[in-house]
């Protein structure tokens, strides 16, 4: 049966391919040339002669004209014509820019990270940079041929991870899928179907007196990369700071004399606060004032500490060292 006019059709496209149907759709119309006009030469003849003219032309323009000319696009090639047929059905259902059907999950991820995601506290922000590592096989796929097959065996493949690491992958999901259906690349929000695997919750820990005093008896370690951090444990085991917190605080927010930090949360504005600093680790934190810097917490040169670097250049090392398999939110 042929499809209305302007609907798009399916073709057989030439040679040994993987996806041989292509679904095209009409986006414009070339209009033949129009034909000169020769009143003209009513002036330049008789008007018997000038009337066999005219009609002459008249009929020859009648016996060669052409219609005007689809311009087609394709908006995807298919392993069998069902699926072509599939995609230029949902294309009329809901039309879209084809100029944006290419575009992949990664993509998409790289205009919401500079648009978005950048400027978001630390913490907010590796909910997005580590969920996204996360879905490297998403990576490359165009954002129109990724299904919920394909959101739920990614979030499968991390079942055994906890509640709220599944629950980042999926708030990345709806992230870019808003962002697509938003700018009429796709039609159907699958990152709202995806399911989470339920996990045990594991009781978490915290810090052993035996533990706090091998931290208390080691504050002058240092890790292989040469890194002197073990304050920044005491400080948060004795605070119940997030390391977020602690590694953002300023020396202008320290109250030494009064013995009191003004903490400026990374979750939410209600998580702003003021802590209280224990008579215990008041030398510690007097050192780091000493050191003169901006923050309280920073590396040879006054360079920032960033979560990544505090990991991988020292808690990671320390927790080898001493035995202690606790996070940095064990210290809370």
């Amino acid at each position: 049966m042929k499809n209305p006019n302007g609907y798009g059709t399916i073709k057989k496209l030439n040679g040994a391919r993987r996806r041989p149907y292509g679904a095209y759709i009409t986006t414009d119309y070339d209009m033949p040339e129009s034909w000169p006009d020769i009143s003209f030469l009513a002036d330049a003849l008789p008007p018997e002669l000038f009337h066999d003219v005219q009609q002459c032309y008249e009929s020859y323009k009648l016996a060669n004209i052409q219609p005007a000319k689809q311009v087609q696009k394709c908006i995807g090639t298919y392993e069998n014509k069902r699926d072509a047929m599939l995609a230029l059905a949902d294309y009329n259902r809901t039309p879209y820019d084809p100029a944006n059907s290419e575009i992949t999950f990664s993509e998409i991820y790289g205009i919401l990270y500079n648009r978005e995601f950048k400027d978001l506290k630390t913490s907010m922000r590796q909910v997005y940079t580590t969920s996204f590592k996360k879905c490297e096989i998403l990576h490359n796929m165009k954002i129109r041929d990724i299904k919920l097959s394909h959101l739920q065996g990614v979030m499968d493949k991390y079942s055994e991870f906890s509640t709220s690491a599944q629950t980042n992958i999926k708030i990345l999901f709806h992230a870019i899928f808003n962002y697509a259906i938003e700018n009429d690349i796709i039609s159907r929000d699958y990152s709202k179907f995806v399911k989470i695997s339920p996990t045990p919750e594991k009781k978490k820990k915290p810090f052993s007196k035996k533990e706090i005093q091998i931290i208390r008896e080691n504050l002058e370690w240092a890790s292989p990369s040469g890194a002197h951090m073990m304050d920044i444990v005491l400080v948060m085991l004795y605070t119940g700071m997030r390391i977020g917190e602690v590694l953002a605080i300023r020396c202008e927010d320290v109250h030494i004399a009064g013995r009191w930090i003004a903490v400026h949360g990374t979750k939410t504005a209600a998580a702003d606060r003021i802590v209280p600093i224990h008579r215990d680790i008041i030398p510690v934190i007097q050192a780091r004032l000493d050191a003169g810097g901006e923050l309280l917490f920073e590396r040879a040169g006054g360079k920032e500490i960033n979560y990544q670097y505090f990991m991988t250049n020292y808690y990671n090392d320390f927790k080898k060292c001493f035995g202690i398999d606790k996070t940095p939110h064990a210290c809370r």
